[in-house]
């Protein structure tokens, strides 16, 4: 049964990026299935688990540390941190794990990892392949040993100081991740059969490769509120079949087909519905770094203010960091690169370009648009004019020696003073609504209401969402007036995001597509609201809740945007289903929520919020020295220099 029905009920709580463990098709396994975000959104039962066998007790402390501030920033004071020891005596059945520590350093650890098929040494870690060198750094979910309804992240390294800061580390979707440093080496999903948890080969017999696509579309098909929202009938069923063909025609004479071209072929199938949060994103398990057919530009990639740049390069080409990058081969960058971006999930082209730069090493290695040995590049020379160079491919080994990526600190969420104290800066990178999370947010506008700083600069741009619930907690502490973050959500009662406990109270609804209007909300009472100018700086990466919040701040001008149009578009799709694939372990992800902006305006299915002063390599040139010239350009345009107030 399907169709559309209205209902007045306050959308509370609504999340764009929430991940879920998937179900099978009749949503109705309520064995844990992974991904990682699965267990970790567990917070009701989460007990941390940390180390107290480590040679170096120094290390074994600051690994406390961290396992605390993270319980405390996202699930709140009343999870537990135990140690191993304890953990070894008690019965934790009932819980969902989160551990900390080395192989031998965590002594329950050491109990349980044989269950795993990872080999954790001085010298490698080996999962589907082996990752040699040291300093590796292993996460992974896996099922609770005690519980296998219940789910487990195991953080994880060859050393115990490379567990300190480990979440820094970019993981969520996948099964597991080996990273060393930030940067992620491999990261993929593991083959669930016969409740039995394994690595995937690079290969799978063709069948089995075909089920999992069809298994991808059916998903899509029963989950998505409206799939062919950006596109026709006629041009789905073409996509439908030219991915079938694809598999088929990868296939060796063996009947095998690389799990590559599998999870290639999903992921342009999850793009070309334009929808930024139905997407699969290729994990770097699919790389054989040995493929001589896998080849890089010398150089990396950068973007900035919309355009790309050269970043770190091999020495000859050093000379050449920071240019733009104007042509490859004599066509222009982006679409030199089309190939590329569409295979990526966004809902603007500046999402996508951003999304390609972040994931060049995996993208372009499997994706690179041209088989020639060299390309061209145009960039500009000293004086502005152009100049067109010959540059040849690296090998995937050699680019991860010669282009050394720059290691750069995770984003964390912090403030400082400016302006003689005048003004706060805020860099905000993630939408986290948990009762410590909560607490964070009350207690800075406490202490701004102590200081009473003119100004209070909110920093978006590497904010890529959330839940939104976050954002109205931040909102209540900004505006006194009635507002909203969206005026109402096209819902779709799937079994499976009803199976997952996703929309409560809602079974005899099953299989149809309801809208919810949203009324605005009146601010709850805040003793600390801030009085004073608020500014928020939004770009490409501003996305999913971040922009939803940003979208609230122009419609009820609550503050000044600064900076570049917003990655996610006023009218999005949202509030995530995670699923993989149950003979590859290709995981995906399916919207079943369709949200509209706080006031609702024409373009709003092709714009994001743009800014009321936007910023580009013009506005910019004054600040090119600056270590980050958009907040430079604000904090003056805030004093007043750039006409500010």
């Amino acid at each position: 049964m399907t169709g559309i029905m209205l209902l007045s009920y306050a959308l509370l709580g609504s999340s764009l990026t929430l991940f879920a463990h998937s179900a099978d098709a009749e949503g109705a396994s309520r064995l844990f299935e992974g991904p990682i975000n699965a267990a970790v959104l567990d917070k009701d039962s989460m007990v941390i688990v940390v180390s107290t066998n480590e040679a170096d007790h120094a290390i074994e402390e600051q690994i406390h540390a961290c396992a605390t501030a993270i319980r405390d920033g996202f699930f709140g004071p009343k999870t537990p941190v135990i140690t191993d020891k304890e953990a070894l005596e008690r019965d934790l059945a009932s819980n969902s794990l989160m551990v900390y520590g080395t192989p031998s350093g965590n002594l329950w650890l050491a109990k349980h990892i044989r269950e795993l098929p990872v080999e954790i040494v001085s010298d490698r870690i080996v999962t589907a392949e082996a990752t040699t060198g040291t300093h590796l750094r292993f996460i992974t979910c896996w099922p609770n040993p005690h519980n296998p309804q219940k789910g487990m992240v195991i953080y994880t390294a060859q050393q115990a100081k490379d567990v300190v800061n480990i979440n820094a580390v970019f993981h969520g979707p996948t099964d597991y991740v080996v990273a060393r440093g930030t940067e992620v080496l491999l990261s993929g999903s593991y083959r669930k059969e016969n409740k039995r948890w394994t690595f995937v080969g690079r290969h799978l017999a063709l069948r089995p490769a075909l089920d999992d696509l069809d298994f991808f579309f059916r998903t899509v098909e029963s989950v998505h509120p409206q799939p062919l929202a950006y596109v026709s009938a006629q041009d789905y069923l073409e996509l439908k079949r030219r991915s079938k063909a694809r598999l088929e025609e990868a296939a060796d004479d063996k009947g095998k087909a690389p799990k590559s071209v599998l999870a290639i072929t999903i992921a342009e199938a999850a793009a070309f519905l334009k929808d930024g949060h139905t997407n699969s994103f290729l994990s770097h398990d699919l790389l054989d770094k040995d493929d001589p057919s896998r080849r890089m530009l010398p150089f990396r990639l950068e973007y900035r203010y919309g355009n790309i740049v050269i970043g770190e390069a091999v020495d000859a080409l050093e000379h050449l960091r920071g240019r733009r990058l104007v042509e490859i081969n004599d066509v222009g960058t982006v679409e030199f690169i089309r190939p590329i971006l569409d295979k990526l999930s966004g809902e603007s082209a500046a999402f996508r370009v951003r999304s390609f730069i972040h994931k060049q090493r995996v993208y372009w290695a499997l994706l690179s648009p041209t088989a020639d040995p060299e390309v061209s590049i145009t960039v500009p020379d000293d004086k502005g004019e152009t100049e067109r160079l010959k540059v040849e491919f690296l090998s995937l080994e050699d680019y991860d020696t010669k282009v050394p990526r720059k290691e750069r600190p995770a984003q964390k969420n912090f403030y400082d003073f400016h302006h003689g104290g005048k003004t706060c800066y805020w860099q905000y990178n993630s939408f986290i609504y948990s009762d410590g999370e909560k607490q964070n947010v009350d207690s800075l506008f406490t202490l701004l209401s102590e200081k009473k700083p003119e100004n209070l600069v909110i920093d978006l741009r590497f904010n890529s969402g959330g839940n939104s619930s976050a954002g109205d907690c931040i909102l209540d502490h900004l505006t006194s007036q009635p507002y909203r973050q969206f005026s109402k959500a096209d819902v779709k009662l799937s079994k499976q995001a009803l199976a997952m406990g996703r929309e409560t109270g809602l079974k005899e609804l099953e299989g149809l597509l309801v809208t919810w209007r949203i009324e605005p909300r009146q601010p709850e009472d805040r003793a600390n609201r801030f009085g004073g100018s608020l500014f928020l700086l939004t770009g490409p990466d501003t996305f999913s809740s971040a922009a939803s919040f940003a979208a609230a701040v122009k419609d009820y001008e609550i503050g000044i945007i600064i900076g570049e149009e917003t990655g996610g578009i006023r009218q999005c799709f949202g509030d995530q289903l995670r699923f993989q694939c149950p003979n590859s372990g290709v995981g995906f992800g399916v919207s079943y929520k369709r949200f509209y902006g706080p006031i609702p305006k024409p373009d709003d299915d092709m714009r994001g919020t743009v800014p009321d002063v936007p910023v580009n390599d013009e506005v910019l040139s004054d600040y090119a020295d600056a270590d980050d010239p958009v907040l430079t350009f604000a904090f003056d345009y805030i004093a007043g220099t750039k006409g500010g107030q």
